[in-house]
């Protein structure tokens, strides 16, 4: 059986298990009777449940990392990578910053956030299930600021406010360094 066959046979059992212990949960006790008559049912119903999401669970898991293996070895999927690519990008882009006009910086913003933002923030749940949901909310908040503080930069150049752009593009390039070293640090503590 196949693993999305084997999850959807959990949450199928799961719901069912639920629905079915609730409507035997439901049942008023006989006359002098302290449960219903459907208690045995009840506690079936209730053991499926239990079994249909231990089931669901644990495919989900198994799912989960099946999808991780095939990222390490696919460079261009892998989070800590992607984040890693958007680093250098703006980087390369803060060091060019003084040469490229204002039409050429915007240009390379749009084609930084397309290709080297956008595919990371894609792939927040990877990086969640590869680091744990504390430290990946630590590295996508400085993602987060470094994502608005790079469309501050294009709103500023826009405008024709070439130091705000400079200013705001800094504060970028210490985001993504900051998220950078964090996902290092945390991919170095998992091996």
């Amino acid at each position: 059986m196949q693993m999305t066959q084997i999850n959807r046979l959990g949450k199928i059992l799961f719901f069912m298990g639920a629905i079915l212990a609730i409507a035997a949960a439901a049942k008023m006790p006989n006359a002098g009777g302290q449960y219903p008559d459907t208690l045995p049912f009840f506690i079936f119903a209730f053991l499926v449940s239990i079994v249909g999401n231990i089931i669901w669970h644990s495919s989900e898991k198994k799912l989960i990392l099946n999808q991780l293996e095939q990222q390490k070895s696919d460079e261009s999927a892998h989070p800590i990578k992607l984040l890693e690519k958007a680093y250098k990008s703006i980087a390369l882009l803060q060091e060019q910053f003084k040469e490229l006009t204002p039409e050429k910086c915007m240009e390379r913003i749009d084609a930084i956030s397309s290709q080297d933002i956008h595919p990371f923030v894609d792939k927040r749940r990877a990086l969640g299930d590869l680091l744990g949901q504390q430290k990946a909310a630590e590295i996508l908040l400085e993602v987060a600021y470094g994502e608005r503080m790079i469309n501050r930069t294009w709103s500023a150049i826009s405008d024709g406010h070439r130091e705000e752009a400079q200013f705001a593009l800094s504060e970028s390039v210490k985001s993504f360094s900051q998220a950078t070293k964090l996902s290092d640090k945390y991919a170095t503590d998992l091996s």
